[in-house]
């Protein structure tokens, strides 16, 4: 499982091995249309365009931005995936090789703690960072879902978590794999990220609808 993955890279690296396939995804488009690919990443490498439509993870349908990073967070920088992609009229499978958030497929090594340690962002600064807006989850959706805390997306700007796909309503329940019931445990899991040097976060977390969500988001290096 993902969250299994994760206290996996914890404990081996000290950190959340994220595994990217080097595209940026139109986000007024339905469905995963790739909007341009990275140079030298590992889609680009394998052919993919943009204007291109990703289909499947591995034989598992992607319809969505998120439904994709679920996928991509089973795996890590240097694994292969089989992606089924349309272009045209024309479906075919190709292989992509993920890489880390640089672009090279190597894991990312034990942080040794070398580099000034990050400040650790309080929320307002946290929501400035990532234009997002988060609250308490409503009574009558916490009950509906059987939630017993998260945070809920009150209001979305231009920023990191609208264009990682994360859309107004999401709750967010973990990062890198601890529970968030409120604010202050979102607040707690970023100063611990930033004082580790982390440079970014797995999301993971649901709308209303019961329908999942996962994203990895940067953390911000801002003044306190």
């Amino acid at each position: 499982s993902i969250v299994a993955k994760v206290v996996k890279d914890i404990r081996e690296f000290g950190r959340v091995q994220r595994a990217y396939m080097g595209i940026q995804v139109q986000s007024r488009e339905p469905g995963v249309v790739v909007a341009s690919t990275i140079p030298g990443g590992g889609a680009r490498e394998a052919g993919i365009e943009g204007g291109d439509r990703i289909l499947a993870i591995n034989g598992i349908d992607v319809g969505s931005f998120p439904s994709l990073q679920e996928q991509l967070s089973k795996h890590r920088p240097g694994d292969e995936v089989r992606v089924k992609m349309q272009r045209g009229q024309i479906r075919r499978d190709v292989v992509v090789t993920l890489t880390n958030r640089h672009g090279t497929p190597t894991l990312n090594p034990m942080s040794s703690n070398t580099k000034p340690p990050k400040s650790a962002p309080r929320m307002k600064q946290l929501e400035a960072a990532w234009g997002v807006a988060l609250g308490p989850v409503p009574d009558r959706i916490r009950e509906n879902l059987q939630l017993r805390g998260g945070v809920m997306v009150t209001d979305l700007r231009n920023g990191a978590w609208g264009q990682q796909g994360i859309r107004k309503g999401f709750i967010v329940l973990r990062i890198d794999g601890s529970p968030v019931t409120g604010l202050q445990d979102l607040e707690r899991a970023v100063a611990r990220a930033a004082q580790s040097n982390e440079e970014g976060l797995l999301i993971e977390g649901m709308y209303p609808d019961g329908s999942r969500g996962f994203a990895g988001v940067a953390v911000p290096d801002v003044k306190p």
